[in-house]
């Protein structure tokens, strides 16, 4: 995680918590209370819908929502697309088959709807919506050439 210069005592308690430092007896770590949301929050416009509304989409590129399960990472970007131009939304979708090589019975077993709920971390969702100014993370480089890298 990336700190600017000026957020010294930021900075120091990202170290720490690394480290380490401020585990208690049982492991456990106080986060501090500028670092939670309360549970009414909509966090997601907290953080990004002035600066899209502005169409500070530099800014937007800066921030981030962190979260430790992929079900709540899913629902957040959702949230953010949503705050975005739907004019020139495009939706792509993945391959609704299996490819079976051994002949046996199992690409009658793998309906396209069961692989369709399938979510593995490392492969984005069944339906990708993308607008204009989304922000997306390239998981291999394309080509560094046109700057398409992560």
């Amino acid at each position: 995680m990336r700190v600017l210069p000026e957020e010294i005592e930021f900075a120091k308690f990202l170290l720490d918590m690394g480290d380490g430092i401020l585990n208690d007896f049982n492991d456990k770590i106080q986060i501090p209370e500028c670092c939670v949301a309360p549970l009414n929050a909509d966090i997601v416009e907290d953080i990004y819908g002035e600066l899209i509304r502005k169409k500070e989409f530099a800014k937007v590129a800066k921030c981030a929502i962190l979260s430790a399960r992929n079900v709540d990472v899913d629902e957040i970007n959702k949230k953010v697309v949503e705050l975005l131009d739907i004019t020139n939304e495009r939706i792509y979708t993945s391959v609704d088959s299996a490819v079976n090589n051994d002949n046996s019975d199992i690409g009658e077993a793998l309906l396209p709807e069961y692989l369709n709920s399938l979510s593995p971390s490392s492969l984005p969702p069944h339906e990708l919506r993308l607008r204009p100014n989304c922000i997306i993370m390239l998981i291999r480089n394309l080509s560094i050439n046109e700057g398409l890298c992560n």
